[in-house]
């Protein structure tokens, strides 16, 4: 069984491969040609989850860093605004792409395109919203290994609810994506 850290670990790294494949669809001409309803809606609906429960995790980690480093530094201080902030606008980038799948969903196989560049917009402001600011020198001195159930917040609602979510995007996937991928990786 994966510690809490490792799984933690585990539940980002399904997130990046959600997000890869849906890169790699929206980057394709021949995967964007297809209906994707189902592959969309099951992307958007594990992103919604995954990032989530990233906010969750950060912010946990964020507040523990704040609480436990007792001397004043101004530096910390910046970056943990900056971690704030970074949480907020990835609430408010997933409520934008909830909303362009809801507009999808209505408008059907039409409204595909106008989809689908949400989901650009999404990924590039996901892109510009990745952290240069790192609490790591802070973590490392500070949080134990008893911390990260805490972060983590795994339980096994959670645990099942990330799987099936995951699952769910794997079942859609496009035929031919998992190779895209595994060439891209390469």
């Amino acid at each position: 069984m994966l510690s809490d850290r490792e799984y933690l670990n585990f539940e980002r790294r399904h997130l990046a491969q959600t997000t890869r494949a849906l890169k790699t669809v929206l980057d394709s001409e021949t995967f964007n040609q297809r209906p994707l309803m189902n592959f969309y809606r099951a992307v958007v609906a594990y992103l919604a989850f995954n990032v989530r429960r990233l906010c969750l995790q950060d912010k946990t980690l964020a507040d523990l860093v704040a609480q436990r480093f007792d001397k004043p530094d101004p530096v910390l201080r910046e970056t943990l605004a900056a971690v704030y902030g970074r949480l907020e606008n990835h609430r408010k980038n997933i409520a934008t792409l909830l909303t362009g799948m809801a507009e999808f969903e209505r408008t059907g196989p039409k409204g595909q395109k106008t989809f689908e560049n949400a989901a650009r917009a999404y990924l590039d402001a996901r892109e510009r919203n990745r952290g240069s600011h790192t609490l790591t020198t802070w973590r490392d001195q500070v949080i134990v290994e008893a911390d990260w159930g805490t972060i983590a917040a795994r339980t096994d609602a959670e645990v099942e609810a990330e799987k099936a979510l995951f699952d769910t995007v794997e079942a859609f996937m496009p035929e031919g994506l998992d190779q895209a991928l595994a060439a891209a990786k390469s």
